[in-house]
């Protein structure tokens, strides 16, 4: 800017880099390097969340919003190839969440209850790639009207990741899918639905930060609706979707293109109402229904990919308790007819702990079959 404000007026030419779209499709190596930082940040966040929520039940002290920061940008750093965090992470409790662009600092410093909702804003920074998610947590008991605002939330979410779309679509043609859920009971969010995302750069990256396009394969951007009620409590849930082409016919002479959801991160059970989410209904005549009418079946799907993807990485490495944590989070729902939650949930409990004993008896038997060749060859 120093510059420019040098150059004589009739010598300037304030156009935007071409540069800047070229840098916004990624290559296919950069593209790789997205999805696998995308997948070492869920077993980071999975990690995280997992310990958070055993601090809280356990009632351990110190657990304010900068604490929470503090934590999840620790588990971040110790991940391969992490250089830092993306941008200041956003914690915010109680009628914080209500406020989206909120940062703790000294003065506004709040604990960590169990009546309202927690959202944890926050993206790292790798050498092959950069991330930014939200999610809303509870560590208590929710209220109808909290469980109700999450899941409209997570209903735009799904509505705008399951669109298939031709190539000529404008970006602001998008935000009415994920606002619909919402503007149905009279309610909006005040800031937009999605931005770019770069490659190992800035976390808002042009040209769909502020800008309407058409997006390309090799795209990046967020899909982040929320939903906000003034000095009470807030939710957003933010994922990086990639832009892919489609294997449909062009019937139109146009490309189809969808989205892939590279941010893999469970969703709150206990914040969802099943009941909400269109079932597919019937079992028989599920290929007329498109991904739209099937929010339960989508929600199966990507819960599915966490457990394979970040399921394996978390093994790999380990990190046991993020693992059981994760498989609770991401049980199979019915697909159709009305779910039961509260016999969904003990199911995911009492599965997480068979998981735990096998691994036990696992251990158990390793170790005894070691003592056993010791005394076969002592003796």
């Amino acid at each position: 800017m120093y510059i420019y404000i040098y150059i004589p007026i009739e010598k300037r030419l304030p156009k935007a880099s071409p540069i800047i779209d070229l840098r916004a499709v990624k290559n296919e190596i950069e593209a790789e390097g997205m999805r696998k930082a995308h997948i070492r940040d869920g077993m980071a966040m999975c990690d995280f969340l997992a310990y958070i929520e055993e601090q809280i039940s356990l009632n351990s002290e110190g657990w304010d919003e900068m604490q929470v920061s503090r934590v999840v940008n620790e588990f971040r750093l110790e991940q391969e190839l992490n250089k830092g965090i993306s941008f200041a992470t956003i914690a915010a409790y109680g009628a914080h969440a209500a406020l989206p662009h909120y940062e703790p600092i000294n003065l506004t410093n709040v604990p960590i209850g169990k009546t309202s909702m927690l959202v944890i804003d926050s993206g790292g920074q790798y050498l092959d790639g950069t991330t930014d998610v939200t999610r809303t947590l509870h560590f208590g008991e929710p209220t109808e009207e909290q469980k109700k605002a999450y899941t409209r939330v997570l209903i735009g979410s799904i509505q705008l990741s399951s669109l298939i779309f031709p190539d000529d679509l404008m970006t602001d043609q998008l935000d009415v899918l994920a606002r619909r859920p919402l503007w149905s009971t009279g309610n909006d969010y005040m800031h937009g639905t999605g931005h770019g995302i770069g490659h190992f750069l800035s976390v808002h990256e042009s040209p769909i930060s502020g800008m309407t396009v058409t997006l390309k394969p090799g795209f990046f951007l967020s899909n982040e609706p929320g939903f906000y009620k003034k000095d009470d409590f807030g939710v957003r849930l933010e994922n990086i979707l990639e832009v892919v082409t489609t294997n449909i016919s062009k019937t139109t002479g146009q490309n189809f293109l969808k989205f892939r959801d590279v941010t893999l991160v469970p969703y709150e059970p206990k914040l969802i109402d099943f009941n909400m989410l269109t079932p597919m209904h019937c079992p028989l005549i599920s290929d007329i229904h498109t991904s739209n009418d099937m929010q339960r079946r989508w929600l199966n799907n990507y819960n599915q990919r966490i457990r394979e993807e970040v399921g394996r990485e978390l093994k790999k490495h380990l990190k046991m308790k993020g693992f059981y944590w994760m498989m609770d989070k991401t049980k199979n729902i019915p697909e159709w007819g009305k779910v039961n939650k509260d016999i969904l949930l003990a199911r995911s409990h009492s599965n997480s702990s068979t998981f735990k004993k096998i691994h036990v008896l696992v251990i158990i038997s390793i170790i005894y079959n070691i003592i056993l060749n010791f005394a076969t060859i002592y003796s």
